[in-house]
């Protein structure tokens, strides 16, 4: 897909099926952490911490899938719900927790009462929709949302990163770097940081101004960026993650961290 114009024609739609087990146990993001402490893996706490999620607000989790936000939610006091529409996610979390609300049902025809949630997350579920299925599901987000109710989003890659950034700035220094000093960087691989999952399932990557657009089409206020998230602080204590783009300070300021930072951020507000 070239990252300065929109796809010729609508991808297909990926068939929730094709979501088993396997996928949210073995390579959707933070299933070490599920499988092994139970310690929220990096995303999912940031996106916690932008919220801001108080005690008795009405939270939905819209791409739920393992229910890790659901269940911290609950616990933080708030109604929570989480909303899926893979049968296997669903099941993974009941099992995780039989007291968690969940729901079955599309992104982009959520079986949900107007102006009911404070919170809605989406976190790594736009790059999974089709350009249509977005514009829809941001729609009925807006209309599940009580006004002021805010909208935490995540998706990755960012498309200028890997079209631009990655190829022409992180591989080339990480393959000098461990030809020079024998660093075992990762990635070297042309691909990168597209895995075998990223390569089927990704109908939709975005890239920083295509993502704020069409949350703002929806009628949201929209504050969107990238970023590494390299270092941050969560509950006064810091959290490192190791760095996909080795030239970590330059991708913290705009607009060069349109291209160089992997990670798009969305805070959106109904007004």
């Amino acid at each position: 897909m070239h990252s300065s114009s929109m796809p010729s024609s609508e991808p297909t739609p990926v068939e929730s099926s094709r979501y088993g087990k396997d996928y949210f146990l073995e390579n959707c993001n933070g299933f070490a952490e599920f499988l092994g402490d139970g310690e929220l893996p990096l995303r999912l706490a940031r996106a916690l911490h932008l919220a801001k999620v108080q005690p008795d607000e009405r939270v939905v989790d819209l791409g739920c899938g393992r229910g890790e936000v659901v269940t911290v939610c609950r616990v933080l006091g708030a109604m929570a719900t989480g909303l899926d529409y893979a049968a296997a996610a669903l099941e993974i979390a009941r099992d995780s927790s039989a007291e968690l609300p969940l729901v079955r049902a599309a992104m982009d025809a959520q079986p949900l009462k107007d102006a009911t949630y404070d919170v809605a997350f989406s976190l790594d579920v736009v790059e999974h929709l089709t350009p249509r299925e977005l514009e829809r599901f941001l729609r009925e987000t807006y209309r599940i949302l009580r006004p002021g109710g805010r909208l935490i989003v995540h998706t990755a890659p960012n498309r200028w990163y890997i079209d631009h950034g990655y190829r022409w700035v992180t591989r080339p220094v990480n393959l000098v770097l461990n030809r020079l000093f024998k660093f075992g960087l990762q990635p070297t691989s042309a691909q990168y940081p597209r895995t075998r999952e990223d390569l089927e399932f990704h109908v939709n990557e975005q890239t920083p101004p295509g993502l704020a657009r069409a949350i703002r089409k929806a009628g949201f206020g929209c504050h969107c960026w990238a970023d590494n998230f390299s270092e941050w602080v969560v509950g006064g204590k810091t959290r490192l993650r190791s760095m996909i783009n080795r030239l970590s300070p330059l991708s913290h300021f705009r607009p060069l961290s349109w291209v160089l930072a992997n990670d798009l951020w969305a805070v959106a507000r109904k007004k």
